[in-house]
């Protein structure tokens, strides 16, 4: 805190944010961004003004998303389904290992879907193939 009051002390007409982790009168810890802004009085330091914004609620968020994307990631590189992702332009982003190996991709290529990759990849038991985004046709 002594070294935020500083930076708000030695930072004129600029906003000051930091983070803080402050004890709460019941003892509790409060992670909160602090933002100042120093006051100046016939060119000195007179003081400073801010805001004080608990971060409780964003933290609990951030470690709940981190723990999803982790649970994600678990069931994705573990299902023995071929699971992938393409951009717009049909470009593989993301492919699984199980998608790499039925596909017979190296884990480092990436290639570009089109008609060839279609009719090279269909389902041994089906006439149509596996493969069919809306954004590729027949």
């Amino acid at each position: 805190a002594a070294d935020t009051w500083e930076r708000i002390q030695a930072s004129p007409g600029e906003v000051v944010r930091a983070r803080l982790d402050l004890v709460h009168r019941e003892g509790q810890r409060l992670p909160a961004e602090v933002a100042g802004v120093p006051i100046h009085a016939d060119g000195r330091f007179a003081g400073a003004h801010g805001s004080l914004r608990d971060l409780r609620d964003q933290l609990r968020l951030e470690r709940e998303l981190r723990d999803s994307e982790a649970r994600f990631r678990e069931l994705v590189q573990t299902s023995p389904d071929g699971v992938w992702q393409t951009d717009p332009a049909g470009q593989i982003v993301f492919w699984s290992e199980a998608a790499r190996a039925l596909l017979g991709a190296r884990a480092r290529v990436r290639q570009h879907l089109d008609r060839t990759v279609y009719r090279r990849h269909r389902h041994p038991y089906r006439s149509t193939r596996t493969l069919l985004p809306s954004t590729v046709t027949r």
